[in-house]
């Protein structure tokens, strides 16, 4: 999984699209903390690269810095993470701190539930929600298949 996030920081989507798996299903929690306007969701291969290019492209430059990978379950990881980028019109720039909880089914990824939060008492606040299954985690359940 730490591969997908290095593939995507290096703008490799060929390399991240090996990772998804072909019924993958991206979800992108909305709200004021989301800098950019993506999707609330998106689906398969092209969906999941889709939405890793539409963040790309709203900025000149940018980059993830993983700050932690808990298991939480068998086929669940939260991965936490800073990101840091300059807008491609604006110039404004960017630190905005992340969760996303990563469904995997046979090596693959399943499923991605995406938190852009506004800091990392935030983070931490929706990390312990996630693992103890409280507020937001409805938007982590397994997925529909």
């Amino acid at each position: 999984m730490r591969g997908g996030y290095e593939a995507w920081n290096r703008d490799d989507m060929e390399a991240a699209r090996a990772y998804a798996d072909p019924e993958v299903e991206v979800y992108v929690a909305q709200g004021s903390d989301l800098p950019v306007g993506l999707n609330e969701a998106y689906y398969g291969p092209d969906g999941y690269c889709r939405a890793m290019e539409e963040w790309a492209e709203a900025w000149r430059n940018w980059r993830v810095e993983v700050e932690g990978v808990v298991e939480v379950s068998d086929d669940k990881f939260l991965v936490t993470g800073r990101h840091f980028g300059e807008g491609l019109a604006s110039g404004a720039r960017l630190e905005q701190w992340s969760a996303a909880m990563y469904t995997i089914r046979r090596g693959k990824i399943v499923r991605v539930d995406m938190f852009f939060l506004a800091d990392k008492d935030s983070v931490s606040e929706t990390v312990r929600s996630l693992a103890e299954g409280g507020v937001g985690a409805e938007a982590a359940k397994e997925p529909a298949h």
